[in-house]
């Protein structure tokens, strides 16, 4: 699904790998892992600012681990999202089976 994301030209799972693994990924994610362990009220803000449900990982969080309480609402989010989406998909295809673009008038 990544490699989806990625510029054109550079859709394959060796440019995904190589982005991954770049110094300017590798620096996010520790400035992001000590924001998230540092400090327990930067938790709530970070997970505000990226629109999640901070009930999605608060049993990682009551057990000390906040960067897994953080994984977990992302992924809950996925899910959610994912979800809506398939029940979109089929909603469009619904109306799409019941339109046979006949006008009934």
């Amino acid at each position: 699904r990544l490699v989806a994301l990625l510029p054109e030209g550079q859709q394959t799972e060796d440019k995904l790998r190589e982005n991954i693994r770049s110094p300017q990924v590798a620096q996010c994610l520790q400035r992001l892992q000590s924001a998230l362990v540092d400090d327990a009220g930067s938790f709530n803000s970070i997970i505000a600012n990226f629109q999640l449900d901070a009930s999605d990982g608060a049993a990682a969080m009551a057990a000390g681990n906040p960067i897994e309480a953080f994984l977990n609402c992302l992924i809950k989010d996925v899910e959610k999202k994912g979800d809506g989406k398939k029940s979109d998909e089929g909603e469009e295809e619904a109306k799409d089976a019941g339109d046979d673009g006949m006008d009934e008038s």
